[in-house]
């Protein structure tokens, strides 16, 4: 039996999805385990600014447009959002905000890097500090568990029923 072009390119983006999603949610995990949201930036460890890159990447890469298409072939529905609570689409908005602003491209202003002069007796220093943020605090970390929920329900639901309707022909 052929599939359809458009069915079979939306069913591997469904695939493809459910792996993204597993992705940010072992990162989201990892951050839990981590609980470093008290402690101050520069106390940080590595891992905690690693797997909050990973996560919010991974969140938002079954929405990336392809060559600035929107929407792409690639993007997933917004049905598929459906349940989403306000604060869910408002938290859906700010993880897509933050990988297109602040951590898909190096613009020295998102990243917060500044630059100064010091000088003293001897010499002159240029300094250059980068400024990390506290990303989210515990209970914007529920909200991302409830988005990574729901939506990845909603991608094995949507999987499921578009192998029922293949299966049937």
């Amino acid at each position: 039996m052929e599939i359809p072009e458009e069915a079979e390119g939306r069913y591997r983006r469904l695939v493809l999805c459910a792996s993204d999603l597993k992705e940010a949610r072992e990162s989201h995990g990892r951050l839990l385990q981590l609980d470093e949201f008290d402690r101050h930036p520069v106390d940080r460890s590595p891992d905690a600014g690693a797997h909050f890159t990973r996560m919010v990447v991974a969140y938002a890469r079954p929405y990336a447009t392809v060559h600035g298409e929107t929407p792409s072939p690639g993007m997933l529905p917004e049905e598929l959002r459906a349940d989403f609570t306000a604060e869910e689409e408002e938290m859906h908005r700010r993880l897509l905000r933050l990988r297109d602003e602040e951590l898909a491209h190096s613009a020295s202003a998102a990243a917060g890097i500044a630059a100064s002069v010091v000088t003293d007796a001897r010499t002159t220093l240029t300094a250059v500090w980068h400024r990390m943020r506290v990303p989210f605090t515990r209970e914007e970390m529920d909200t991302i568990a409830h988005c990574l929920k729901k939506l990845g329900d909603a991608v094995q639901e949507a999987r499921a029923e578009m192998e029922r309707t293949l299966a049937e022909g």
